[in-house]
């Protein structure tokens, strides 16, 4: 995908891309516009990273019109302090993802910077996320980091429709005298974003430091987020000290 150019589009048929099968991870496309990855539909063209310790794909510097359909990813694994987006990560990214899984997906981190959004994260981008299914992340720090959201993180992302973010965990084991914490189990957002008929639950976030985790659900650190027509329901499922099922801040 490196050495794609310019309003490439992409086919992507039906099957597994693994290490086992001849890929190399992590998938990339940087400073392209107009790249379209479209794969045979999100339950048959499966990208997994299982023992590549690396995330599934990045879109980097991607406009106008990028588009990412039809694909599920899963299995991605990062270590390093502050990661983001081991399943799929959009930076500076306008256009859409549509139609996409990404599962069982992990972070886990006890360097410098707050890990999150092991599904998905973007940042800065100007992106429609439709139609996808977000489910069984989980993303944890230890020693002094928070973490933000196992789910989908989120800064300054754009819309999130029609989406399913159910079963994502967000763990925090840090030191207590540092004081870190979870921040959304399903979400984590900064910025402005609409949330719209998106069904949110099963979600978690837990912390064994003294700090109580905030929403299990969903956290909003600032901006403008509007949440319509969205069912959040069934999220911290076990018992645990927490504020909200839904957070905000600021």
């Amino acid at each position: 995908l490196s050495a794609i150019g310019h309003g490439s589009h992409v086919n992507v048929a039906t099957g597994l891309y693994d290490v086992a099968n001849g890929e190399t991870f992590p998938l990339d496309v940087r400073h392209r516009y107009g790249v379209q990855i479209l794969g045979a539909g999100r339950d048959t063209t499966i990208v997994d990273a299982n023992t590549a310790n690396q995330r599934c794909l990045g879109m980097s510097c991607n406009y106008p019109d990028a588009n990412v359909r039809g694909l599920a990813f899963t299995r991605g694994r990062m270590t390093a302090g502050g990661s983001l987006g081991a399943g799929l990560y959009l930076a500076h990214m306008q256009g859409m993802v549509a139609d996409c899984a990404m599962s069982n997906n992990v972070i886990l981190t006890g360097g410098w910077g707050a890990p999150g959004g092991a599904g998905l994260a973007g940042a800065l981008c100007d992106a429609v996320v439709s139609n996808c299914v977000v489910q069984g992340n989980t993303a944890q720090s230890w020693y002094a980091e928070s973490c933000q959201a196992a789910g989908i993180w989120a800064y300054n992302l754009g819309a999130i429709i029609n989406c399913e973010i159910v079963s994502n965990t967000a763990y925090s084991t840090g030191d207590g005298s540092w004081h870190p914490s979870s921040y959304g189990g399903g979400l984590y957002l900064s910025g402005n974003h609409t949330v719209r008929n998106c069904l949110v639950a099963g979600n978690d976030a837990k912390s064994t430091a003294e700090t109580s985790p905030h929403g299990d659900a969903a956290y909003v650190a600032g901006g403008t987020v509007l949440f319509e027509c969205c069912t959040i329901v069934a999220n911290h499922p076990a018992a645990h000290p927490q504020r909200g099922s839904a957070s905000t801040e600021g």
